[in-house]
């Protein structure tokens, strides 16, 4: 939904940029399967500006780990390079906040808190991804 809401913002609100837009993303996906097939199932469109919005399943439903940090840090980074050395500006969302323990997410632990401080973190993270890489700043989808 969030590539249609995107979209339809975009083409009620400023409808002379006469935009198009596609949804590249898949359900479930993390930020480094975007990265590993970005080149074949994106940038072959020649996108002129992308929009990104990983982290709740990078957060892997649990409390936050250096590893997780570190994966998100290095794979946000990448995305956004290869965007880039292909012209194309880049914008970086965050995901939202969890209101309960994900039920169908077996794997799922700690707390809520703990998944929203995990949230948190990859959302701050992306924020210095984002001013490193000189993409748009991020923002909490969520109350975090």
């Amino acid at each position: 939904m969030y590539s249609r809401i995107m979209e339809d913002y975009l083409t009620m609100c400023v409808p002379e940029l006469k935009i198009t837009a596609r949804q590249f993303g898949w359900s479930g996906e993390k930020a480094p399967g975007f990265l590993a097939r970005m080149t074949n199932d994106c940038l072959r469109f020649k996108p002129t500006i992308a929009t990104t919005c990983y982290g709740m399943n990078d957060h892997l439903y649990k409390p936050y780990e250096e590893q997780i940090g570190k994966t998100y840090r290095e794979k946000s980074a990448a995305i956004d390079e290869a965007f880039k050395a292909n012209g194309v500006r880049v914008v970086q969302g965050s995901a939202g906040c969890v209101g309960k323990m994900p039920t169908w997410v077996k794997s799922a632990n700690g707390t809520v808190e703990d998944l929203n401080l995990n949230l948190c973190t990859l959302r701050n993270i992306g924020i210095e991804v984002a001013e490193q890489e000189r993409s748009a700043s991020r923002m909490c989808s969520g109350q975090c």
